[in-house]
C-alpha cells in the first residue's frame, strides 16, 4: 500500500493543518498556481517580484517545484505497483488453468467439446450479440486521485488472453436429458453435434447397452457426461418402485440441478432441456435469439410442433418422417426452454427459472417426434400399465390415457398384437389424415445440418 505523505504547511490564514489524500492534492494546486497569482494581484502591480513580495514568491516557487518532485515520485511508485499487480495476477492465472472461470473468459476446452471435430473460425466471442471482455481487471490504486501518466504496457496475459479470444468456441450450449431405450440415439447424436451443441449430458435408464456401447465409443465418448445405475430403473413396471412414472419430475429435476452446475464448471452458457425423442431445430442462429433478448431474459422458450408419423415402423424417424404439424397435436404444446446457466436453473420440465422469452415457430422450434412407431408407442405406455385410475386421469391428454387403458384391459393384444396395432394406427396415424396442406410443415432432416448455435 502506497503511504500517504502527511505534512503540515499553513493555510491562507497563516493556520497550519494537515495535508493529506484529495485535500492535499487542491492544497498542491492551490500553492503551485493559485496562491502566487493572488498574493502578485493584491501589491497592485499583477507580476511585480520586488520586496517581502519577491521573498514570498520564491518561497511559493521552491514549494510548489518541491511538490511537483514528490508527485513524479508518487506516480512512478503507482505505475510500478500496477505493473507488480499484473504480473502478479499473470503468475496466479497461470498456475491455475483449471479453476473454474468467470463466464466471460474461457479456457482452454477439453475434447470433451466440438474442438475435436476440427479447427474453429476465428474472432471474439459472441454471446448475446455482445463481445465479452476476458481480460483480468487490474485492482484500483489506493491513489486514484494520482493520475497515471506512465506508458501503457502490453503484459504476457494480456498478449495469451488476446490469442484465446482469436480461437474461441463462441456461444456455449449444451443439452440435458433423460433416456430409457432410445430410437437412433446414434443420429440424434450426430445431429445436434453438427448443429453446434458443445456438450450433452445424458442420465441412461434401463439401457446398460447404450453406457457399455454407443455412449462409450470413440465416436462419442468426449461429447457426452453419462450417468446410470443405482436408480432401480430395471424395475420401471412396478408401481412402488423409486423411478416409475410418478417418479419421472423428480428424477428430472435431480438430472437438470446437475447438468446446470457441471455447465458453471465447464464455462457453458446455455442449457436445453429436451428429450430423446425432440431435435432442436433453428431458421436462424440461436446466438442471435440471444442477442435480441431483452435484458434480465434468463429462460429461451421454443414452441414444439408434432411429427405426423406414415406407418407403423421405422428405421429411423428423424429422416424418414417429413411432416410436422401444431394442429390435432396429441401430446405437450407448451415448449421446451433453454437457461441461462448462470442465473437460473430447473423450473419444471419445460421451463427454466426467472424471465422468459417465447421465440416464434418462424425463427426456431423443437420437433416432436412422440411415439413415431408402433414399437416406441407399447413400450412407451405398456410399462404404466398398474397405473391407478386416479392417476391416470390426472394425465391431460386423452390420447395417453386412452393407450394406458388399452394395455390395462388388453394385456395381450390379440394375436400378433393386432388389437394393438389398430388403436395405434386409428388414434396415431389416421388422426393426422385430414390435416390441410397449410396446417403441415414439410422438413427433410439429415445428420449434416448446418451450425445453427454460431453461425
Amino acid at each position: 500500500m502506497f503511504p500517504r505523505v502527511r505534512t503540515r504547511r499553513p493555510d491562507s490564514n497563516g493556520v497550519e493543518r494537515p495535508a493529506s489524500g484529495r485535500g492535499s492534492f487542491v492544497d498542491r494546486l492551490r500553492s503551485m498556481q493559485l496562491d502566487p497569482l493572488r498574493r502578485n494581484s493584491r501589491s497592485g502591480t499583477p507580476g511585480a517580484t520586488t520586496g517581502v513580495g519577491a521573498r514570498t514568491s520564491n518561497a511559493d516557487s521552491n514549494r510548489a517545484a518541491a511538490e511537483a518532485s514528490r508527485m513524479a515520485v508518487a506516480t512512478a511508485a503507482t505505475a510500478q505497483r500496477r505493473s507488480a499487480a499484473m504480473e502478479q495476477l499473470n503468475q496466479s492465472a497461470a498456475g491455475r488453468p483449471n479453476v473454474a472461470p468467470h463466464r466471460g473468459y474461457c479456457p482452454n476446452k477439453s475434447a470433451g467439446g466440438r474442438d475435436a471435430a476440427g479447427p474453429r473460425t476465428s474472432g471474439a466471442e459472441p454471446t448475446g450479440g455482445m463481445v465479452r471482455n476476458s481480460g483480468v481487471k487490474a485492482p484500483p490504486s489506493p491513489d486514484h486521485h494520482i493520475k497515471d501518466v506512465s506508458p501503457p504496457r502490453t503484459t504476457s496475459m494480456g498478449a495469451r488472453q488476446s490469442s484465446k479470444i482469436s480461437q474461441d468456441f463462441g456461444l456455449k450450449v449444451a443439452i440435458t436429458l433423460m433416456t430409457r431405450k432410445p430410437h437412433r440415439f446414434d443420429w440424434w447424436l450426430r445431429y445436434h453435434r453438427s448443429l453446434g451443441i458443445y456438450h450433452v449430458f445424458v442420465h441412461v435408464e434401463d439401457t446398460p447397452e447404450l453406457v457399455d456401447g454407443l455412449l462409450a465409443s470413440e465416436e462419442f465418448r468426449d461429447f457426452v457426461t453419462v450417468t446410470s445405475g443405482s436408480d432401480n430403473s430395471i424395475d420401471a413396471y412396478n408401481p412402488h418402485s423409486p423411478d416409475n412414472y410418478y417418479t419421472l419430475m423428480q428424477r428430472q429435476e435431480r438430472q437438470v440441478k446437475h447438468s446446470v452446475a457441471q455447465c458453471k464448471q465447464r464455462g457453458i452458457d446455455w442449457l436445453f432441456h429436451v428429450d430423446d425423442d425432440e431435435l432442436l431445430y433453428f431458421d436462424e442462429p440461436f446466438s442471435k435469439i440471444v442477442d435480441s433478448l431483452a435484458p434480465g431474459v434468463g429462460c429461451v422458450v421454443l414452441v414444439n410442433i408434432e411429427a405426423v408419423p406414415k406407418s407403423l415402423h421405422s428405421d429411423c424417424v428423424f429422416e424418414d418422417i417429413q411432416v410436422f404439424t401444431q394442429h390435432r397435436m396429441l401430446a405437450y404444446r407448451n415448449g421446451k426452454s433453454a437457461g441461462r446457466t448462470a442465473d437460473t436453473n430447473w423450473h419444471g420440465p419445460h421451463r427454466f427459472t426467472g424471465s422468459y422469452h417465447v421465440v416464434p415457430v418462424k425463427r426456431a422450434c423443437v420437433l416432436h417426434f412422440e411415439s413415431c412407431t408402433y414399437e416406441q408407442w407399447r413400450n412407451k405406455f405398456m410399462k404404466h400399465r398398474d397405473m391407478g385410475e386416479q392417476k391416470k386421469l390426472e394425465i391431460p391428454f386423452p390420447f395417453y390415457r386412452d393407450s394406458i387403458s388399452l394395455f390395462q384391459n388388453k394385456p395381450e393384444g390379440g394375436g400378433d398384437e393386432r388389437e394393438w396395432k389398430a388403436f395405434y394406427k386409428q388414434r396415431k396415424i389416421d388422426h393426422f389424415g385430414e390435416l390441410k396442406e397449410s396446417e403441415r410443415t414439410r422438413l427433410a432432416l439429415t445428420t449434416r445440418v448446418p451450425p445453427m448455435i454460431n453461425a
